[in-house]
């Protein structure tokens, strides 16, 4: 182990200090005390805010099931997009616990860690320790990485892609430790990740653990023993996962996204273009879009750095073994899965597996899978580099100067592409950059057998990467600006003021008519109660309630109300008319339960200001039941005359079940786990063929 850590330490303390090198504007403060740059768009409305919302709750001691400050109230441990059940998002939240600083450092964490582990699964593949470094820098710093710092969701599943692969490889090698290795990476990905891209993600694992029990050369029955195992590992994870997902599938049909997609939406959102192949060999073209149809800027990055590129073409030319073949095929077929409906394959899959219709970005789910297989390709071409391969040293030299012509066409190609004034502002000096880099590469490129000049290539593509994230530097983060006001709206305590005064009007949905310009998920960080939201989990209820004419009494109406008939109402109308004001105390409001002081002059129907939603439950010293829905969406209880302490506290009852699923399940692997110890001890202390009696007369 020791032996182990002084040969990979050196290259692990190197990608350290690279991301912080590369990321400095991101990680190191101002006299202001924010970070020089900040991430934005998506991150700073959703993922950071839910993750700031998890931190204050469990630092409380609160199990976040319900947000109340969005949508008027929303079930929050159904947000498929939030890393709740993540071992990482526990580790910052009782830790340092989360701000938009933390947020962003756990980011640049995340993309370390992949780099890390495509180090890890290239040096596995090829024993190479230089191209274990290229394939981590092409992995770690592809634009296809770092272009989704807004979507923590893709960048968690892009984190884990190669220690997913390398975890299938350890467990089909029999390594030890590999399969609950193997569990733990597949609950993360599970939990951690977008639904779609972790799809994508285990059905191509699937086909590698296939390709790799095969390729094996155990017979037949130990065979299917591996692959059997490797199943019974994915089992398990999707069993310690069960209460992620279980109540996300029981509940699909409340939420207004979650009906699939149409075939066509399906397809014609979000996916890249065989144009999109320029962006392997110039790092602007995500931020300086080719023209014509483009999706999302975050989604169409596919640099992985242009002196990579010769080395993926040494790998494939010089190494035509099956295994370099399936590193091939695996991503070529990845990168015609990102294409959507312009493969026809894609379009099959949506049609025959419908659960590919969530997949609202084929190039979010698929391309980095893409990115990894060419970084491991570019991390065998270094290998054979370094096996002194005279021929693959002449395809290399040939590959650089086909570099270098493209890029001298491109500098008066790309002058017609753009007009000149951005043309020369960005385009003209990075092109010229890379023809620098691609000369300084021929100079080295004589004595590539030497260690000094494959270490000087690895340094150029450093800097070629380097070069490809300021390049599309806007795409990660905006400079900061004032980072305290940011500090400033995060409350972290829970308080029963705030439910005094009205809600504040969102911006999404039937309420953008509204005219206001605050994001609703503020409500996260500020605990300010909001009637809209950006969030996936706008449940059908908000809407009825807001299309049937509510949207003023949710937004300034009394938190509870007193309804003295005998039934419930039928309309909203007579609801609004009807509705008597009560004598009311809020005593407490938390994020799963709200504490009122009522006092009842007779029975009566009380109507709370609150979203209904299966599991709340009303609780006084005489009472324990469930609440009822009002008008479609409100909640309700009947009580008698009197004066009451009341508590409405949201209790589901199939989270309860699906965290004893998963607790059976981390039982039943924890027995497994102990018998296969006990097993391979028995087999160790007796080998097969010997007898007992043999080994205590010490036979060999």
């Amino acid at each position: 182990m020791k032996s182990l850590a002084r040969r990979h330490l050196p290259a692990v303390l190197s990608l350290f200090t690279l991301f912080l090198i590369v990321f400095a504007p991101f990680i190191f403060r101002t006299h202001h005390l924010g970070p020089h740059r900040i991430f934005h768009w998506d991150f700073a409305s959703q993922f950071y805010p839910w993750l700031v919302y998890t931190s204050d709750t469990l630092r409380t001691g609160i199990w976040p099931l319900w947000c109340p400050y969005v949508g008027a109230g929303t079930p929050f441990f159904l947000n498929p997009q939030n890393p709740l059940y993540s071992p990482v998002t526990w580790l910052f939240s009782l830790t340092i616990g989360y701000t938009h600083y933390t947020s962003q450092l756990q980011g640049i964490v995340l993309l370390l860690a992949g780099s890390i582990g495509a180090y890890a699964l290239s040096y596995a593949l090829w024993r190479s320790r230089a191209g274990g470094m290229v394939a981590a820098l092409s992995f770690g710093l592809s634009s296809a990485l770092f272009g989704n710092m807004q979507h923590y969701s893709y960048l968690n599943v892009y984190a884990l892609m190669p220690w997913t692969f390398l975890a299938i490889l350890g467990t089909a090698r029999g390594l030890k430790g590999a399969l609950p290795a193997l569990v733990l990476v597949l609950y993360m990905l599970i939990v951690s990740g977008y639904p779609a891209v972790v799809f994508m993600t285990l059905a191509w694992g699937l086909a590698w653990a296939i390709f790799l029990v095969r390729q094996s050369k155990q017979p037949a029955s130990a065979q299917r023993t591996t692959l059997f195992k490797g199943l019974a590992a994915g089992g398990v994870a999707v069993g310690l996962a069960s209460v992620y997902w279980l109540p996300i599938l029981a509940f699909k049909d409340e939420f207004t996204r979650g009906d699939a997609l149409s075939l066509e939406q399906a397809l014609h959102g979000g996916h890249l273009s065989f144009k999109h192949l320029l962006n392997l060999l110039f790092q602007f073209v995500t931020t300086y879009s080719l023209p014509g149809p483009n999706t999302d800027i975050s989604m169409r990055g596919i640099y992985i750095g242009a002196l990579a590129l010769p080395l993926v073409a040494i790998a494939v030319m010089r190494r035509r073994d099956v295994w370099t073949a399936a590193m091939g095929v695996f991503s070529l077929g990845a990168f015609l899965m990102a294409c959507g409906w312009e493969f026809f394959g894609r379009v099959a899959l949506h049609v025959i597996l419908p659960a590919f219709n969530f997949s609202r970005f084929p190039a979010g789910d698929s391309r980095a899978l893409m990115v990894l297989g060419l970084a491991l390709l570019a991390g065998r071409g270094m290998q054979v580099l370094c096996c002194d391969d005279a021929v693959a040293k002449q395809l290399g030299r040939r590959s650089l100067w086909a570099l270098l012509i493209i890029f001298v066409g491109a500098l008066f190609w790309f002058q017609d592409v753009y007009p000149p004034e951005v043309y020369f502002n960005g385009p003209a000096g990075y092109l010229v950059i890379n023809l620098l880099l691609v000369i300084v590469a021929l100079v080295v490129w004589p004595s590539i057998n030497a260690r000094w000049a494959r270490r000087a290539l690895l340094g150029l593509l450093v800097l070629d990467l380097g070069i490809g994230v300021h390049a599309n530097i806007d795409l990660i983060g905006e400079r900061t600006g004032d980072y305290a006001e940011i500090e400033r709206q995060h409350r972290r305590e829970f308080t029963a003021e705030a439910a005094a005064v009205p809600r504040e009007l969102g911006t999404t949905g039937s309420l953008l008519e509204l005219g206001k310009n605050e994001p609703a998920n503020v409500g996260h960080v500020s605990k300010t109660f909001y009637l809209g939201e950006y969030n996936p989990l706008r449940t059908k209820r908000l809407n009825h309630l807001l299309e049937s004419g509510l949207t003023e009494w949710l937004r300034g109406g009394d938190r509870v109300v007193s309804w003295p008939q005998g039934s419930l109402p039928e309309s909203a109308p007579a609801f609004l008319s009807g509705q008597r004001p009560l004598d009311f105390a809020i005593t407490h409001y938390g994020p799963n339960a709200v504490t009122y002081h009522v006092r009842l002059p007779k029975a009566t129907w009380l109507v709370f200001n609150e979203i209904y939603f299966p599991g709340w439950r009303l609780k006084t010293a005489d009472l324990d039941v469930p609440m009822v829905e009002v008008l479609g969406g409100l909640r309700g209880a009947r009580l008698e005359a009197g004066s009451y302490e009341i508590t409405t506290y949201f209790q589901p009852g199939v989270f309860w079940k699906a965290l004893a699923t998963s607790l059976s399940t981390l039982f039943l692997a924890i027995l497994w786990g102990l018998w296969g110890t006990r097993r391979r001890r028995q087999i160790g202390q007796n080998p097969p063929g010997v007898s007992k009696l043999e080994v205590g007369a010490g036979v060999n």
